[in-house]
């Protein structure tokens, strides 16, 4: 297949890449790299499939890129995260709504017949848990508002002009190259924390549960989108969740190390119970999660070390 791939330098991108040239598809790349980094794809780069293209998705109007003969568009860039959202409303809108909105167009112009969607499972908001795609969305945070938005026009442009749009609402990701700042999830922080010997803090009473998906399981679910040639809605994640404090049990053992804890205020705009259903993607993708929460962690663990 011939895929453009947006934000295929960063986190979740990157791994989709490295997926996709194994199974010999042509990719081109377009990424600012605001957050990613172009050595995640350096192995990937060496293949000769692969054309990177340092723009913005929102600056492709006059580009002059040859969208021909394109299979389909999967979409990673993005800006994420419920707190720096808070903070900058205006800039993850105009990235995530616009942004999206401008690849669907090409999509139209180009008949590119198949675009895939990275969302979150952040659009549920407050909802009891576990999540079901059969629930109305309701974004507590700007984060998830731009990303129901962008769902939404997924959904128009389907409707309307016949593209195939698979919607993938993630989980917590985690694994190799995520992120790291003032804004970075939890198994980073503590991750981090542990192989510097520092203490960590814990929003809230640490009760709180989520579900942690590893992203090379969250890389190949998306490629199944792609293949099942999909026009749904799916949540991508393990189907088990587990508590701020339970995690951290998991990571003393794994890591051997005693963390020292220090409990504040939760934060607005977070959920207190976070994780989804993942019937829908087991029956109709025949998606399953490879990585148990400790095959994933002890990778990542690993992956960190070489960070020091």
């Amino acid at each position: 297949m011939k895929l453009i791939v947006t934000g295929g330098c960063g986190f979740i991108g990157s791994h989709f890449v490295e997926l996709a040239v194994e199974k010999n598809d042509h990719l081109i790349i377009i990424d600012n790299l605001f957050v990613g980094n172009k050595d995640n794809i350096k192995k990937a780069m060496d293949n000769g499939t692969v054309e990177l293209v340092i723009d913005d998705i929102r600056n492709l109007d006059n580009s002059k890129l040859n969208f021909s003969e394109v299979d389909a568009i999967v979409h990673f860039a993005a800006r994420t995260g419920v707190i720096e959202s808070l903070e900058k409303p205006l800039e993850f809108s105009d990235v995530n709504v616009i942004g999206t909105i401008k690849l669907l167009e090409i999509c139209r112009k180009f008949n590119i017949p198949k675009f895939v969607l990275a969302s979150t499972g952040a659009v549920y908001g407050n909802q009891k848990a576990p999540f079901s795609e059969n629930m109305i969305p309701d974004p507590i945070s700007p984060y998830a508002a731009s990303k129901v938005s962008a769902e939404n026009y997924c959904k128009a442009y389907g409707n309307t002009f016949q593209i195939l749009c698979a919607v993938l609402r993630f989980s917590n990701v985690y694994g190799p190259r995520k992120s790291f700042g003032p804004y970075a999830n939890v198994i980073p922080k503590f991750v981090r924390a542990s192989l510097r010997n520092q203490p960590i803090t814990i929003f809230g009473d640490g009760l709180q549960e989520r579900d942690f998906v590893f992203v090379k399981d969250v890389a190949h679910a998306c490629y199944i989108a792609l293949e099942k040639n999909t026009n749904d809605v799916y949540n991508i994640a393990t189907g088990k969740n587990t508590s701020v404090n339970k995690l951290i049990d998991i990571l003393e053992d794994t890591l051997n190390y005693k963390f020292q804890r220090n409990y504040v205020e939760p934060r607005e705009g977070e959920s207190k119970y976070a994780y989804s259903s993942i019937k829908k993607a087991k029956k109709e993708l025949s998606y399953s999660p490879k990585f148990s929460l400790v095959d994933g962690l002890t990778e990542y663990i690993e992956y960190e070390k070489t960070q020091l």
